[in-house]
């Protein structure tokens, strides 16, 4: 099985980020997924980071368990595809689905992946289990140790350690890629790294490459207004895909959250510099489309000649109309704070 390159497009929220994806996917042998995909198990809370920072950075015998304990868990919230008919099993998942994005092999090679940490494991009281417990559990297990039901408070303990991380996870993302784009060498990934500290993902999966995307805060703060607060001319301002819900992690609805939320993302992303990143802004991205789309190619190494359907999905003419929204935008002053305390 040939090793794959994965490459993260990443940006600060409603930073055009969808645009370096599409000119990707004009690129022979490169997959992309669907713009909607996005594979959270690397950056969610319990998810492949965590494990890694309590397995190798951290470890103890407390979070080492829960750890393993809690990527569990998360596996089966993502991984399930249940039908959504079936309320109660449909409740139990988050409806990411990954068991039908990867064939049916999502959980299975996931869980591949977890057992190599496990080195042994045997049945004790473990105090630390009930911290992740439901209320009715703790309530029953208090009951059970009043009652001297022993049994019933041991708890499978692991012991795990994080030996070969790097490369068992890399063997899963192979496996598992390779169950929907078996023929394509390199795989863009969606958000996966996140744009804060790529440098962490990126040393877990060897010859990755990150692209991160800015915009004009202008322009953010304009086209994720939600649409229930804002007048019908502004409407018009706001992103296609906007919905009124959609954006609202942008923190729109209060000015002064979304100056403190740019700025504080931004802060971090400038934090972490890496020379397997490039950080391009949209606005040269369109305005300076040839210069900014050499570096992407030099960047990730590719041939001009494999840029098969250029112009086929980003059209950097079309894309000029999503900038200096914030010209026609009807409370200039929001405009002037923003342009004084961001830009």
């Amino acid at each position: 099985m040939k090793e794959k390159q994965f490459i993260d497009v990443s940006g600060v929220g409603s930073s055009g980020k969808s645009a370096v994806v599409d000119i990707l996917r004009e690129f022979e042998g490169i997959f992309v997924p669907a713009n909607s995909f996005e594979f959270d198990l690397i950056r969610a809370p319990g998810g492949v980071l965590d494990l890694y920072h309590a397995l190798c950075e951290d470890w103890s015998p407390i979070r080492s368990h829960n750890a393993i304990r809690r990527f569990q868990k998360l596996v089966n919230l993502v991984g399930r595809s249940e039908s959504s008919l079936n309320l109660w099993a449909a409740a139990q998942s988050t409806g990411n689905r990954y068991d039908s994005v990867f064939h049916g092999q999502f959980i299975k090679l996931a869980n591949e992946f977890l057992d190599s940490f496990i080195k042994g494991s045997y049945k004790a009281y473990w105090p630390y289990d009930s911290y992740e417990m439901a209320a009715p559990e703790r309530f029953l297990n208090k009951f059970y140790r009043k009652f001297d039901f022993h049994k019933k408070v041991c708890s499978e303990v692991l012991l795990c350690d994080g030996e070969n991380f790097s490369a068992e996870f890399l063997k899963f993302m192979n496996s598992l890629f390779n169950q929907i784009c078996k023929d394509s060498n390199m795989v863009v990934l969606n958000n996966a790294f996140e744009p804060f500290n790529p440098a962490r993902s990126l040393n877990l999966l060897n010859s990755s490459k990150s692209i991160i995307i800015t915009r004009d805060p202008r322009d953010i703060y304009v086209s994720g207004l939600s649409s229930f607060n804002v007048s019908e001319s502004d409407k018009a301002l706001q992103a296609v895909e906007n919905d009124g819900i959609n954006k609202s992690f942008l923190a729109t609805d209060n000015l002064n959250n979304f100056i403190t939320r740019y700025r504080l993302y931004t802060d971090h992303l400038m934090r972490n510099q890496d020379e397997r990143v490039l950080i391009l802004k949209f606005e040269e991205l369109v305005e300076n489309y040839e210069d900014s789309l050499k570096q992407i190619i030099s960047h990730l190494n590719l041939k001009e000649s494999e840029h098969v359907r250029k112009r086929m999905y980003f059209d950097p003419s079309k894309s000029a109309q999503n900038i200096g929204k914030w010209k026609l935008f009807s409370d200039q002053k929001a405009v002037s704070i923003i342009n004084d305390k961001l830009c």
